[in-house]
């Protein structure tokens, strides 16, 4: 689970079908732009790099060749990631648009809002994911439990049936 940006060389208005947005550059130019803004980006996958912040990583997922026209960006963790992202579309002339709420994220005045508002989902759904279902033991001993108790009474009930006839 992720928090995503794309990062488009400017506004592509609204998100359609046809959208055509100018190229940002040639995969491999994009890939040294971004190491040269955000320098420790791990390329030994072409199409997905990875970044390691202070708490947050930013994994760069994008062709390996070719005319690149965007780069969609899957952000994890904590901390201030926000920031790399400003450096990296400042240093390039480059626009973020974050897929949350579809808007582009203002260079000048980034928000966080929506990266804390996904922090805040992703931990809530980790809290119910960390609470343990009740143990298999106990499901099982119900089941052993009623089945001897039905067990009891079809006993029970035959005997007396047994006993009345006599």
């Amino acid at each position: 689970m992720s928090w995503d940006v794309m990062i488009f060389s400017k506004d592509p208005g609204p998100i359609t079908g046809d959208m055509k947005v100018p190229p940002l550059g040639d995969a491999q130019f994009v890939r040294d732009q971004i190491s040269k803004s955000l320098p420790g980006v791990n390329w030994s996958n072409p199409a997905w790099g990875v970044l390691e912040g202070k708490g947050w990583s930013i994994e760069f997922n994008h062709q390996t060749s070719g005319p690149t026209d965007s780069v969609m960006l899957h952000v994890r963790g904590g901390g201030d990631p926000i920031s790399a992202i400003v450096k990296l579309c400042k240093d390039n002339g480059w626009v973020a648009m974050d897929a949350q709420d579809a808007t582009l994220i203002d260079l000048n005045k980034p928000s966080d809002k929506t990266w804390k508002e996904f922090q805040g989902y992703r931990d809530k759904l980790a809290a119910g994911i960390s609470t343990p279902p009740p143990p298999p033991a106990s499901t099982e001993m119900r089941a052993v439990n009623i089945g001897i108790s039905v067990l009891f009474f079809a006993i029970l009930a035959w005997l007396l049936i047994r006993w009345s006839n006599r």
